[in-house]
């Protein structure tokens, strides 16, 4: 058992890389990351999402061991099926390494009636160019996801997602198949959305600006991620109510200020608008806003949004093949597939980006 110089500061059970049972094997060190083979495993991620800095340093056999990692480290070595949970799994701050080992991750999200981030996001006006919200912009405090924050790393894995709710959500939700949020520090590499699914509907009878957000990996991109992909179908629906919706889709990302390299759109997005009461929703094969590094990202499949409902007149569509809104540095994008629109009056439509504020 290991004991620090205050005390005891175990992270395993036994003398040597047992760990309370809480993974297959391994230490949690680079060389040595816990092994996931099961769901319940992957859960216990919450037990070891950031490494306290007093568990490198520990007296083991009477010799003083340094242990200078600073994050622990995964790997799964078996897909994830039939995970179900409530609004995000792993809230808070996840600041590890993950690495999918190339294996699948199916869940299905329960939204919750009341707030569940730990930390507010806000979209300004210049990230939502069909609303118009003064200065206090847009604020999400409910989200459904995989993670809140990454920090980490996370590498090699694919996702597929889909969202249920027993109840109308009435305040503004982000729906992203990976994080929330994508830190500044953070890295995802190699990480793809092979489907994405909804049956939720989020909508203010008494406010016309409640917005729901879909982002296949990342809705808020302050860090990097390279070489996502969008490998499977997302399809989204505004569920037939009542009242104005607002609805956002990205492929890879909802807002990005860091950066988005060699990317790729290879399914389809769609976006069916069934509500009679009309809403302004943006579509875009990659990012809804991008104000970072946005370069060598390839769109091959289509975006497409169609109104069937009588009310198809009164949404305002907003729908690019790469971004709706970019700014930042731009290049090498490549553009195979297109943009669609079905029984909308005057989309504001292009198939690479539709403002970028030339």
């Amino acid at each position: 058992v290991k004991y620090g110089k205050e005390g005891l500061q175990s992270q395993r059970k036994t003398y040597s890389s047992v760990n309370f049972g809480l993974f297959a094997s391994g230490d949690g060190t680079a060389e040595n990351p816990y092994i996931i083979t099961t769901n319940q495993q992957f859960m216990n991620i919450k037990s070891r999402m950031s490494k306290l800095s007093y568990l490198n340093s520990y007296i083991t056999d009477g010799e003083e061991v340094t242990d200078d990692s600073t994050r622990y480290s995964f790997r799964l070595n078996t897909d994830i099926s039939s995970l179900e949970f409530d609004g995000v799994l792993f809230g808070g701050e996840f600041a590890g390494n993950l690495d999918g080992g190339e294996h699948t991750i199916s869940y299905t999200s329960k939204a919750l009636s009341t707030n569940n981030l730990t930390t507010t996001q806000t979209a300004s006006d210049g990230q939502i160019t069909s609303l118009n919200t003064g200065d206090n912009g847009i604020s999400f405090q409910k989200g459904l996801a995989l993670f809140e924050k990454v920090s980490g790393n996370i590498s090699n894995l694919t996702i597929n997602a889909s969202y249920t709710s027993s109840s109308v959500l009435r305040d503004n939700t982000l729906f992203a198949g990976l994080a929330i949020e994508n830190s500044s520090s953070g890295i995802i590499t190699d990480v793809a959305i092979s489907g994405m699914a909804s049956t939720v509907a989020v909508q203010n009878v008494t406010d016309t600006q409640t917005v729901a957000v879909y982002a296949g990996l990342v809705a808020f991109n302050n860090g990097s991620i390279l070489r996502g992909s969008v490998v499977g179908d997302i399809e989204i629906s505004d569920r037939n109510t009542e009242g104005v919706q607002n609805i956002f889709v990205g492929g890879i990302s909802y807002t990005s200020r860091g950066i988005i390299e060699e990317c790729k759109l290879s399914g389809n997005l769609t976006l069916d608008l069934e509500n009679t009461g009309g809403g302004r929703h943006q579509v875009a094969g990659i990012a809804v806003t991008t104000m970072g590094t946005f370069q060598n990202n390839i769109i091959e499949s289509n975006c497409k949004v169609t109104a069937n409902g009588v009310g198809e007149n009164s949404h305002t569509v907003y729908i690019a093949g790469f971004a709706v809104f970019a700014r930042g540095t731009v290049s090498n994008t490549r553009v195979d597939g297109c943009t669609v629109v079905n029984n909308i009056k005057n989309p504001k439509r292009d198939d690479y980006i539709y403002d970028t504020g030339a």
